[in-house]
């Protein structure tokens, strides 16, 4: 893949970026981060409908980073790793807890995260609709989970992790998580309890019920306003029955 001259910009520099996410200057700090996902989610639909080819390597992470952060004021901490160290606290349920993991020293950083990015890369490299949703939401959860382990910039580490979630999904032809928001307290408290616990397991299956509310939502859609394309409803059920036998549900 292509780079610039600036680490991890490999689509464009950092002028175009700058008038890509112009007027956030004028922006609240909260808009700012719609705005940033917004673009962020653009470049993400992007990317799995194979518009660019491979999977999702060192650099994309680094420009969804970018687009995440959307801080035209700083622009230069944006898509790089940090070089201090961080403390991670979860708060949910009212209460504010220390994570039950210490993020990567700064001193293996580089390290661990080339390794994880070039996993990354090597495992969305194929991901299509004929991938299994087990295959899937494993690959998900084993990504999210190791991205927040290693916590590579000093903020905006979540947002990127669902950010990769949503480009696995979108990838193997299946729809992205919608609710991260709503269900915002019991999203923290499984990632909390992933790590205090050690049960990747449970990150598995929330994002099995989370993508099994999206695709029943869609095929509600279908049946309420009598659209007829057999050929995705299909698709839709044959997913949805995956989904269901992963759960035990059926």
């Amino acid at each position: 893949m292509p780079r610039d001259t600036e680490e991890g910009t490999p689509h464009q520099n950092l002028a175009e970026l700058r008038k890509e996410i112009a007027g956030s200057e004028d922006l609240e700090p909260w808009q700012r981060e719609v705005d940033g996902l917004f673009h962020a989610i653009q470049f993400i639909q992007k990317k799995a409908r194979g518009v660019e080819d491979g999977g999702f390597g060192r650099d994309d992470i680094f420009f969804l980073h970018k687009l995440v952060i959307n801080d035209p004021f700083n622009l230069h901490n944006a898509g790089v790793l940090r070089d201090v160290p961080v403390e991670v606290r979860i708060k949910f349920n009212g209460e504010l807890k220390k994570s039950a993991f210490e993020p990567t020293a700064v001193t293996f950083l580089s390290e661990e995260f080339n390794e994880f990015a070039h996993e990354l890369e090597e495992k969305t490299q194929d991901l299509s609709s004929g991938t299994s949703v087990k295959d899937v939401l494993e690959l998900a959860a084993k990504v999210h989970h190791d991205f927040i382990k290693i916590h590579p910039f000093r903020d905006g580490n979540g947002r990127t992790a669902r950010m990769l979630v949503d480009f696995i999904f979108r990838k193997a032809r299946l729809p992205y998580i919608a609710d991260w928001g709503a269900a915002y307290d019991e999203y923290k408290e499984v990632v909390y309890r992933i790590y205090s616990e050690n049960r990747i397991d449970l990150l598995q299956d929330f994002l099995a019920n989370k993508l099994l509310e999206r695709i029943e939502g869609i095929q509600d859609t279908f049946v309420n306003k009598s659209l007829n394309n057999v050929t995705f409803v299909d698709y839709l059920n044959r997913r949805c029955k995956e989904v269901l036998s992963y759960l035990n549900l059926v």
